[in-house]
């Protein structure tokens, strides 16, 4: 090779260099605003996550379930146990309204209905309901 073509060469090769160290910071860029956001988003993800398990792991709620067993007279309640954080619910006989206002305080309880059952029997319902916290 002349001197000529080292003169074109030299900057030729010093510029593709460059534009090739161009394109790999910008992707490296990307790449660690991708990992950031996933970060973030993880640590999101476990702070709510502990916050539901605070919140359903509380020792309060074993006696909301009691005056909620209280609330039910003992001839309609067929049965109700309490074992490692679930609870099995059976309840007879109950009217229209009976029936809405325990719904509405099992929904208000950090609870996770897993079944619910209910059936009509002419204007009586029959509830069956297994939870878990």
């Amino acid at each position: 090779m002349t001197t000529a073509q080292w003169r074109i060469a030299i900057p030729l090769a010093a510029f593709l260099f460059a534009l090739g160290g161009y394109f790999y910071k910008s992707s490296a860029q990307k790449s660690l605003q991708n990992t950031q956001t996933k970060t973030e988003t993880a640590q999101t993800e476990i702070r709510q996550i502990r916050a539901l398990k605070r919140l359903w792991n509380t020792h309060g709620l074993e006696s909301k379930l009691d005056r909620l067993k209280a609330s039910i007279s003992p001839e309609q309640l067929r049965r109700f146990d309490r074992r490692r954080h679930r609870l099995n619910l059976e309840i007879e006989k109950l009217e229209g309204r009976q029936l809405n206002r325990f719904l509405g305080r099992i929904g208000l309880l950090p609870l996770q209905v897993e079944h619910l059952t209910i059936e009509r029997n002419g204007r009586l319902y029959r509830l069956e309901c297994q939870c878990k916290w």
